[in-house]
C-alpha cells in the first residue's frame, strides 16, 4: 500500500513539473510557432481544399482585363468610368451586394468620378473597401502570434463623393507575418464601433435582409440609444440602421444576445436569423478571427472582368443574388510582390490577393466557419492530461503493450482532432502535447531506464570481472555471451595453469574443518595475487588444486613468459609458505596452451562458470606427471619454445593418461640471470645428450650417459625416470621397445 502511494505521488508531482513545463511551452512563442505552423498546417493539409460559399463570386481585375480594354498596367491610372460600368453590369445581373475593393482615393476625372458616384448611388447595394496603406510595427505579438514584424495595412478614405452613396466604406486590414495570412481583423484598431470591410458587408447584408423585420423587433426591444427607426426604404435607411446599430453594439453588447433570441422567436427567414446569428457573435469574438481557408486562388468561384466588360457583354456568369466582391488580381497588386500566402500557398503562384483574401473573410463569418479554439483553460488541460499520460508510463514502466496503448490513444486523439477540425473547425492543440510533451517525457523515460540497465549491467560485468579479465568481459558483452549465457566463448589461443599441493590429504587429515579452511585460504591468498599481478585469473578452485587461465589477450610471446614467470614465483612462494607454516605442502604445476571453452556447466539449476576442453585436461594431466619425473613445474614444449629468458630442459614426449596423442612437455627451471644458471643450463645439456640416446634407441649410450648425470646432480627426477624406463625397455624384445615416446597409459 505504501508502495502505490509513494508511485501515485511520484505520478503526480512529476505530472504537476511537466504539466507546469508543458503549460509554459504551450503559452509561449515558441508553442504558439510549433502549433500554427506545424500543426494547423498538417490540418489543413490533411483536410485539403473545402467547398467555398456559393453565393460568393470575385470579379478580378486583371492584367488581361487591362490589355483587354486598352488601359495601364497600373490600376491606380484607370478611369473610374470602368468601375461604373462594372457596377452596372452586376446591378443588371441581380447581385445581390457588391463589395468594391480597388483604389478610389482622391478626385479623378470630374466626369467619370460623377458617373461612378451615380452608379454606387443607383445599385443601393455597394459597399467600398478603403485604400490600403502598409505599415510595419515592430515587436509585434498578440496572445496567438510570435514576436516580430507586422504588417498592417491601414485605410486611406475614398473621395467623399463615393462615401456618401455607398452602404458603408470600411478598410480590410490583414495583420500578416512574413510566413502566413493567418487572422483578419474584425474591427480597426479594437474599436467595435469601426467595423472592417467584412464585417460591413455582413452588416449590410443582414440589413437588406432584414430590413422588413427589424423594425418591430427593434420598436419591441427598445434598443437604448438607437435613433428613431426609419421606415423608408433605400441605402441611405439601411446605412443609418446599419450605423445605429452598430453604435448600440459597441456601447452595449449585452443587446446582441437580445436581438439574437428575438430573431429566433420572430419567425424571421432562416437566412436572416443566420445573418444575424453571426453579427451578433461577431460582439464576442474579440478584435479578430482565424481565417479557414477554403484552398489556392480559384477555390472560390472567379471571373475575369473582362466577361461582363466584353463588347457582347456578360456571358457564362450566374451572379444572381450573390455576393460579389471585385478586385485587383495578384498580378496587379501594387502594395505587394508576392500577395498572401496560406497554407495552401505551396509555391508564389499560389499565393492570395487581397479581393480573394477579404472572400475568405467573408465567406468564414456567413457559413461560420472561422478556425475556433477551445478555451484557453481547457487547452491547458489538454496539455496536462497528455503529460499525465506520459508520466505514469514513465514511472509504472515502458513495455511493448504500455507504448501500444500510447500509440493508440495518440492515434486516436489525432483523428479527433482531424474529424473535428473537419466538422466543426475546431482546432485542438496537437504538436506540444503530442508531438512534444509526451514523446519527450517518453524518450527521457527510456533513455533514463536505458541508463539503469546499463548501469545495473556494467556492475554485474564488474562484479563478473573480479573472476574473469576485463578483455574476456568484454568479448563476452559484444558477443552477447553475458555471465548467465549458456553458450560460452571459445578462447582459441589460451593458457591452462593447473597446480596441485602434495601432501593435502594428509595436512587435511590433522585439521578439523574451521582451521583447514582458515588454513587453505592463506594458501590461496599466496598464489591468487601472483595469479593476477601476470595478467592470469584463477577461474577454479578444488581443494588444494588451482586452475589459472590466460586467456589470450596479449601477444603470444609475452603471455607465455608472464606464465612462465607466475609458475616459478608460485613455486617459490609456497616453498616460503611452507616454511613459515612448518608444513611439507611440495606444489606442482603444470602449463598448457590451446584452444578451450569458457562459459557455464550444468543445468539451470546448478550452474558453474569455469574453462573446459582438452587443454585443461591436459595441464591437469602434466601436473600429474610431475609425480612420475620428479619436477615441480612441466610446461608445454610449444611455450619453453618460445619463452624467453628461461631456463627449460626438454624432456620429451609423452603418452598421458587418457590421451591418444603425445604430449612433448619441458622442466621450467629458472631463469637465465639467477646465479645457478649456468649449472642449470649444464644440466639441460647433458641430459639431453642421453635423451637423444635414448629415442634413437641406443639405450646402453644412454644409460651411461644417464648414469654419470646422477652421479653429478643426485636425486635428478627425470634422469632417475629414463634409468627406470630404461631397465623396462630391456625387459621387452627389441622389435617391441619404442623409444620415441613414453607411455603411461595405463594398460
Amino acid at each position: 500500500m505504501l508502495k502505490r502511494c509513494r508511485k501515485s505521488l511520484r505520478i503526480l508531482l512529476l505530472t504537476l513539473l511537466v504539466g507546469g513545463l508543458g503549460c509554459v511551452l504551450f503559452l509561449s512563442p515558441l508553442g504558439v510557432y510549433l502549433e500554427e505552423e506545424v500543426g494547423l498546417r498538417l490540418l489543413f493539409l490533411a483536410r485539403g481544399v473545402r467547398q467555398a460559399p456559393k453565393q460568393i463570386v470575385v470579379i478580378n481585375l486583371d492584367r488581361n482585363t487591362a490589355h483587354f480594354l486598352d488601359l495601364p498596367d497600373e490600376p491606380e491610372n484607370w478611369p473610374r468610368g470602368v468601375y461604373a460600368r462594372l457596377i452596372d453590369q452586376l446591378v443588371q445581373q441581380q447581385a445581390a451586394l457588391i463589395g468594391l475593393n480597388v483604389f478610389l482615393k482622391g478626385p479623378g476625372d470630374p466626369a467619370d468620378d460623377a458617373r461612378l458616384a451615380k452608379a454606387i448611388a443607383d445599385a443601393g447595394r455597394v459597399v467600398l473597401a478603403s485604400n490600403l496603406r502598409r505599415d510595419h510595427v515592430l515587436g509585434y505579438r498578440t496572445s496567438t502570434e510570435l514576436f516580430g514584424t507586422l504588417v498592417i495595412d491601414t485605410p486611406d478614405l475614398p473621395v467623399g463623393a463615393f462615401d456618401s452613396q455607398a452602404l458603408a466604406v470600411a478598410p480590410f486590414p490583414v495583420p500578416r507575418h512574413v510566413s502566413l495570412a493567418k487572422h483578419f481583423w474584425l474591427y480597426v484598431e479594437g474599436d467595435p464601433r469601426e467595423v472592417t470591410f467584412p464585417v460591413a458587408m455582413l452588416r449590410a447584408l443582414f440589413v437588406r435582409n432584414a430590413y422588413g423585420e427589424l423594425g418591430p423587433l427593434l420598436e419591441k426591444l427598445e434598443p437604448p440609444e438607437f435613433p428613431e427607426f426609419d421606415r423608408s426604404l433605400g441605402p441611405n435607411a439601411e446605412r443609418r440602421l446599419a450605423n445605429g446599430l452598430t453604435g448600440v453594439l459597441a456601447s452595449h453588447p449585452e443587446f446582441a444576445v437580445a436581438i439574437r433570441q428575438a430573431l429566433e422567436y420572430q419567425g424571421v427567414p432562416q437566412v436572416v436569423r443566420d445573418l444575424g446569428k453571426t453579427w451578433m457573435d461577431c460582439c464576442f469574438a474579440g478584435d479578430q478571427m482565424r481565417f479557414n481557408h477554403y484552398g489556392p486562388p480559384g477555390t472560390i468561384r472567379t471571373y475575369s472582368a473582362t466577361r461582363l466588360l466584353g463588347p457582347e457583354g456578360p456571358h457564362d456568369v450566374d451572379l444572381r443574388d450573390k455576393i460579389v466582391l471585385v478586385g485587383y488580381a495578384e498580378d496587379l497588386q501594387p502594395e505587394t510582390n508576392h500577395g498572401f500566402y496560406t497554407y495552401f500557398s505551396d509555391s508564389p503562384d499560389k499565393a492570395l490577393s487581397s479581393v480573394e483574401m477579404a472572400a475568405a473573410a467573408i465567406g468564414n463569418l456567413i457559413d461560420g466557419s472561422a478556425v475556433r479554439t477551445l478555451p484557453k483553460p481547457a487547452l491547458l488541460l489538454i496539455v496536462a492530461g497528455w503529460a499525465l499520460l506520459a508520466c505514469t508510463m514513465a514511472i509504472v514502466g515502458l513495455s511493448g503493450r504500455r507504448l501500444l496503448a500510447v500509440a493508440v490513444l495518440v492515434v486516436a486523439y489525432l483523428t479527433l482532432a482531424y474529424l473535428e477540425f473537419v466538422r466543426s473547425n475546431l482546432w485542438l492543440p496537437g504538436v506540444v502535447p503530442v508531438g512534444v510533451v509526451t514523446p519527450t517525457v517518453l524518450i527521457v523515460a527510456a533513455v533514463s531506464r536505458y541508463r539503469v540497465l546499463q548501469r545495473e549491467k556494467r556492475q554485474i560485468y564488474e562484479a563478473f570481472g573480479l573472476y574473469v579479465p576485463k578483455a574476456v568481459v568484454e568479448r563476452m558483452r559484444t558477443e552477447r555471451q553475458g555471465p548467465h549465457a549458456g553458450q560460452g566463448i571459445v578462447i582459441e589461443r589460451g593458457i591452462c595453469f593447473y597446480s596441485d599441493a602434495g601432501q593435502y590429504t594428509r595436512v587435511a587429515e590433522e585439521l578439523d574443518p574451521m582451521a583447514l579452511g582458515a588454513f587453505m585460504n592463506s594458501y590461496y591468498d599466496t598464489i591468487f595475487p601472483l595469479v593476477k599481478a601476470e595478467g592470469g585469473f584463477v577461474s577454479d578452485v578444488v581443494g588444494d588444486a588451482v586452475l589459472a587461465l590466460w586467456a589470450g589477450t596479449e601477444r603470444v610471446e609475452d603471455e607465455f613468459n608472464a606464465v612462465c614467470r607466475c609458475a616459478l614465483t608460485v613455486h617459490q612462494a609456497v616453498m616460503e609458505f611452507c616454511r613459515v607454516h612448518e608444513v611439507d605442502l611440495p606444489i606442482r604445476i603444470g602449463v598448457n596452451t590451446g584452444p578451450f571453452r569458457l562459459g557455464n556447466v550444468g543445468t539451470r539449476e546448478r550452474l558453474e562458470f569455469r574453462a573446459t576442453g582438452d587443454t585443461v585436461n591436459t595441464a591437469s594431466r602434466m601436473e600429474n606427471l610431475c609425480k612420475s619425473l620428479g619436477t615441480s613445474i612441466l610446461v608445454a614444449a610449444s611455450i619453453a619454445d618460445q619463452a624467453r629468458g628461461f631456463i627449460v630442459r626438454p624432456l620429451g614426449e609423452f603418452l598421458l593418461e587418457g590421451k591418444s596423442r603425445p604430449v612433448a612437455v619441458a622442466e621450467l627451471l629458472g631463469l637465465e640471470s639467477q646465479q645457478a644458471g649456468a649449472e642449470l643450463q649444464w644440466l639441460c645439456r647433458q641430459f639431453a645428450k642421453g635423451l637423444a640416446s635414448y629415442r634413437q634407441g641406443d639405450l646402453a649410450t644412454a644409460q651411461t650417459l644417464f648414469q654419470r648425470l646422477l652421479h653429478d646432480v643426485p636425486g635428478d627426477g627425470p634422469t632417475m625416470f629414463y634409468l627406470a624406463a630404461i631397465e623396462r625397455l630391456r625387459e621387452l624384445p627389441e622389435n617391441g621397445r619404442d623409444t620415441r615416446l613414453v607411455s603411461l597409459a595405463k594398460s
